[in-house]
């Protein structure tokens, strides 16, 4: 027997982190009914926050319109025993960063077409998210700030759905996140997103087009050894055109990846349609063949060990089933359910309201309606029976409808900024922080969190870390009242670093300038070469002299020089007529 959650049956963990944990599970009904599904659970120190819970329900109205082809849709969100949790379908295929990696130990990289085919449908959904409008015809200015290969998954029938929608603001509220604190993967930000500023829909658009660049150039495009260096990548935002990195690729692609990543969101497509029109006609006048139909068919030769596994041994794969114990308290069957059926929820009326239940307007959360005579039961117009206190009494009501995806980890997902919001009660007064930096591009960290050069914070003790390439890290650990405040820091100098290279010429024995100072004649091992560029000269008896630029990266490196001869030590050469000395 699985362990049950509701009426969901855990057939499998798939997944837990900081804010949750992900189940396989199945969902059965009458005669035999079964679905398979995913279900997400919140901890239950999150069940217990109330603003946490304020802010999901805000999100979850409007998460539930998120029905699109191209995002992973959420059927129920609902709560048991305290724990709150939401279903969602289950997708039969792999994240594309684990497709990534599966190409790479198959030898058999994604094909160009087929991934411009991946961030088209990604495009899509995108898209439908960016323009969703509520009833009254006021946008809901959904923006994702967490788009990256974990977040879009490719099926195996070959569709694309991006995943993990919903609750980045309310994630943010229940970790205590400052305002100015940075939300979403590093690697995968906007400049603007990275320097704390508003976003819309074209920072979205730009972390696409991150994706894209990186699957088509095999490269990372703004990962570096540290957090730090990788936001100071994004937000100088410079940016190779991929062909540079990869002469395979077919022409015309340079020109779409490099509006995708434009450093100024002006200069961007201007929505997530226009991104995808630009790869579909790229396509079309390519001739490629880039329909879901080949894309599904490229993953059955990636996963083919797998799909047969999962055909003979069902989705388990002859895996042990999950044995418990279920998230929070395990409802148990009462009052009039019969053996071997499961509760079902309730209704759910337009306007929040619980909706009768076989025929009786007196049904409450926690009882089941028994059906007229002659008609037949409805499990969707049936009450659950979880044992768990009424969400009703608690909340004033209940969603039952597709919710928002919980995200199992850190990462900030969809941010709902609905045209008209209730007026929320005053907050306490906090310390409003101006950070004044030289230099300005100081990555500034606060609490060890990336933070943007403004902030609030609660009063009191606040540590401050401001780094920068080339400069000494500063710590600053103090005490702030309330109130605005302006904090000036300027970063030392740091001692450049040195590395051992070797200058050679032809001919041997030039003498090598840096300016006016003389390094040495050649071959030279230059023994303190300060990291960076340096412009030298050469000089010697007989040749013109010569000026050249050396970049010194590491310890090791060797930098070749050739002198070309003056005309008049040419002439005053004896000829050569081809008379050789016997040694």
């Amino acid at each position: 027997m699985h362990p049950t959650f509701g009426r969901y049956e855990l057939l499998k963990r798939l997944a837990g982190g900081g804010m949750g944990e992900v189940y396989l599970a199945r969902q059965r009904g009458i005669d035999g009914f079964s679905k398979l599904l995913v279900v997400k659970t919140l901890l239950p120190h999150l069940c217990e926050d109330e603003e946490f819970i304020t802010m999901f329900k805000d999100e979850a109205r409007v998460t539930a319109q998120l029905i699109h082809p191209n995002i992973c849709q959420v059927f129920e969100f609902d709560q048991v025993g305290g724990v709150y949790y939401m279903s969602m379908e289950y997708l039969r295929g792999e994240d594309l960063r684990r497709l990534w990696k599966a190409c790479e130990q198959k030898g058999t990289p994604l094909r160009v077409p087929l991934i411009c085919r991946v961030i088209s449908d990604a495009a899509a959904g995108l898209d439908f998210a960016h323009s969703l409008r509520d009833n009254k015809g006021e946008p809901y200015n959904i923006v994702h700030r967490d788009i990256s290969p974990q977040n879009i998954l490719v099926t195996f029938e070959g569709g694309v759905k991006l995943i993990d929608f919903g609750v980045a603001k309310a994630a943010g509220r229940a970790q205590h996140t400052r305002t100015g604190a940075l939300k979403g993967k590093y690697s995968y930000m906007s400049p603007e997103q990275v320097a704390g500023a508003e976003v819309d829909g074209r920072s979205d658009i730009f972390a696409l087009g991150i994706v894209l660049h990186e699957l088509l150039t095999g490269r990372r495009l703004f990962k570096a050894d540290s957090d730090v260096q990788t936001l100071a990548r994004v937000r100088e935002c410079n940016v190779a055109p991929p062909s540079r990195l990869n002469p395979q690729l077919p022409p015309g692609l340079d020109a779409i990846v490099l509006k995708a990543l434009a450093k100024d969101p002006n200069d961007r497509y201007r929505t997530a349609q226009e991104f995808r029109l630009a790869i579909e006609d790229w396509l079309i006048q390519g001739r490629m063949s880039a329909a879901s139909a080949h894309l599904a068919e490229f993953l059955k030769t990636i996963y083919a060990d797998r799909l047969d596994k999962e055909a003979r041994l069902g989705p388990l794969m002859g895996e042990a089933p999950f044995a418990g114990p279920a998230p929070g308290a395990t409802p148990t069957s009462k009052g009039n359910n019969s053996p071997g059926q499961t509760p079902s929820a309730p209704t759910f009326e337009p306007m929040g309201k619980v909706a009768p239940m076989g025929g009786k307007s007196d049904v409450t959360l926690n009882q089941r309606a028994t059906p007229a005579r002659g008609e037949v039961p409805d499990p969707s117009r049936m009450t659950t029976e979880s044992g768990a206190p009424s969400w009703r009494s608690r909340n004033g009501m209940r969603i039952s409808v597709a919710a928002a995806v919980v995200a199992i980890g850190a990462a900030a997902m969809f941010v709902m900024v609905p045209a008209k919001k209730p007026a929320a009660p005053p907050e306490p007064p906090q310390a409003e922080l101006t950070l004044n930096v030289q230099p300005e591009n100081a990555t500034v960290l606060v609490d060890g969190a990336p933070s943007a050069k403004q902030f609030k914070h609660k009063p009191g003790q606040i540590r401050i870390e401001l780094q920068a390439d080339g400069y000494v890290p500063q710590v600053l650990t103090s005490s702030f009242g309330p109130g605005s405040q302006t904090v000036p820091v300027a970063l030392q100098k740091a001692a450049p670093k040195v590395h051992m290279v070797t200058i050679s010429t032809e001919p041997a024995g030039s003498e090598i300038y840096e300016g006016a100072r003389l390094i040495g004649r050649s071959p030279k091992v230059w023994t303190d070469a300060s990291e960076g560029e340096h412009e030298l000269t050469l000089q010697h008896d007989g040749y013109h002299e010569e000026r050249g630029k050396v970049v010194v990266a590491k310890d090791g490196e060797e930098f070749n020089f050739k002198l070309h001869k003056l005309e008049s030590a040419r002439k005053n050469q004896p000829p050569d007529l081809g008379i050789k000395a016997e040694r």
